[in-house]
């Protein structure tokens, strides 16, 4: 089996697409708690996304940037 090579790499939040299959389902608190960190902390966590720029890890995190229009 082949090892997966990861790497680091910067994209646009426009570039990206969203997992259609998300279960998460976002509160209130969930948003305002993921704003307030976004303005403390930045991007501390990647978003993981695949070879399409589908993400497949961060997906909440992607939709808040798209709702603020950070790109």
């Amino acid at each position: 089996m082949k090892k997966l090579q990861w790497t680091t790499e910067k994209r646009k939040v426009s570039e990206l697409k969203s997992f259609e299959g998300n279960p998460r389902k976002a509160t209130e608190k969930d948003i305002k708690d993921l704003d307030q960190s976004l303005e403390r902390f930045d991007m501390a966590e990647p978003l993981v996304i695949n070879t399409d720029n589908e993400v497949i890890g961060g997906n909440f995190r992607l939709s808040r940037l798209k709702e603020k229009r950070i790109d």
